[in-house]
């Protein structure tokens, strides 16, 4: 685990002076609203108030551009709360993924059904980013907390975060379930199940 603390926080921990958060705030709003290929660099740096030069020195290219966008705001403050599992029973630590994993879709709402609707190569990329990064950590607490060999400690992470990613796809895109079903309780059963 701390192998991966190391290495994970240095790949995310990518500094920004204001000038860079204005493109990227501007960025945020736009991918969001018109998608990727629905919006020009000049039309984000317009919206930043800066130079497309700017943008370009800063940030090279419109794909590094929404990368960072979405590290910045969607992935680094979600990951970063997994950091913390070394003292929690491994219920606890299910729950934490749950919630983690939870907060991401319901954060990422509107690019999770752009991505689906035009199959964005660039959108695709990083929008997996943050799930196989958080397959690695989850396959490292199986492996620890059940003693499971690196496949099976795989499978039982790809499963168990493929149960949460269907239940927020049926909860929140597709809406195929009733008002009734609450995450939480749905979060509560596949932590017993998984544990």
């Amino acid at each position: 685990m701390r192998y991966h603390k190391q290495v994970l926080t240095s790949v995310i921990m990518k500094e920004h002076n204001s000038t860079g958060i204005q493109i990227l705030e501007a960025a945020k709003v736009l991918f969001a609203e018109k998608g990727y290929r629905g919006v020009s660099t000049k039309k984000i740096a317009e919206a930043a108030k800066v130079n497309e030069v700017t943008l370009f020195r800063i940030f090279g290219s419109k794909e590094k551009l929404f990368e960072e966008t979405f590290e910045h705001f969607f992935f680094n403050p979600n990951f970063a709360s997994l950091f913390n599992l070394d003292n929690l029973s491994f219920g606890k630590v299910l729950q934490k993924f749950g919630e983690v994993l939870h907060s991401f879709f319901v954060g990422n709402i509107s690019l999770i059904k752009m991505e689906i609707q035009n199959q964005d190569l660039v959108m695709k990329k990083s929008l997996n980013k943050f799930p196989n990064e958080i397959k690695q950590i989850l396959s490292n607490q199986f492996k620890q907390q059940k003693g499971l060999s690196d496949n099976m400690a795989e499978l039982q992470a790809v499963c168990y975060m493929t149960a949460l990613h269907g239940l927020c796809l049926n909860l929140y895109i597709f809406q195929s379930f009733t008002a009734e079903i609450k995450f939480n309780d749905c979060l509560d059963i596949l932590v017993e199940k998984f544990r």
